[in-house]
């Protein structure tokens, strides 16, 4: 089989593994996971319309006097670029509290936290770990959960001047995805989803 006649097989199997998760299948890590929308303003319609944008993750749910009230979550900082927007998770208000440009990474604030939250893995990704990430694909109103491996766990990407290191996944994902946490087989933040690359290998 050719390269080129492989191509279908591999474009079906990929729309295969963004697989709808049942309710009655939701692992308890999917309360932690919510989509991160804006309101967007239709040209057509001269109306102000919510979409989801990108994928966040809830890393806190303890209330307390050494605490603010409320939930933090991680997403990619170019999911919320535009400061004086206004963002939205589980219909609350979702202000930017943390922004970090460089690393790619934000963190946002609701009022209400959510019922799970993920914690950060203590241990670095190593070749080969199997991880799951769930998001929001294609602002998606259903959450989708991937599986796959880590590529790379310290990689220079066409990055010189900077010299960033990044965690290389080999697992399906889509536009949308940006912010999603990726987990380890602990259920544990390992990552999150920032870019992706295309057929050439190319971010």
């Amino acid at each position: 089989m050719t390269p080129l006649s492989r191509l279908p097989a591999l474009i079906l199997t990929a729309l295969l593994a963004l697989t709808p998760v049942a309710e009655s299948a939701r692992p308890n890590f999917l309360d932690a996971v919510r989509p991160l929308s804006t309101d967007v303003f239709n040209s057509w319609t001269g109306e102000i319309e919510r979409h989801n944008i990108c994928t966040a993750s809830s890393i806190n749910k303890k209330v307390g006097s050494k605490a603010p009230y409320g939930g933090y979550w991680l997403t990619a900082a170019h999911c919320v670029k535009y400061l004086e927007a206004t963002y939205w998770i589980m219909d609350q208000k979702a202000p930017v509290v943390m922004r970090d440009v460089l690393n790619d990474i934000a963190i946002i604030w609701t009022e209400k936290p959510a019922k799970e939250s993920l914690r950060l893995a203590k241990r670095w990704p190593q070749f080969s770990d199997k991880i799951t990430m769930a998001g929001y694909p294609f602002g998606s109103k259903a959450v989708y959960i991937t599986h796959g491996f880590i590529a790379n766990p310290l990689a220079y990407i066409n990055d010189y001047e900077t010299h960033r290191p990044f965690t290389v996944l080999d697992l399906a994902g889509a536009p949308g995805n940006s912010g999603s946490s990726v987990l380890n087989a602990e259920g544990e933040i390992v990552s999150m989803l920032q870019a992706g690359w295309g057929r050439e290998f190319s971010p």
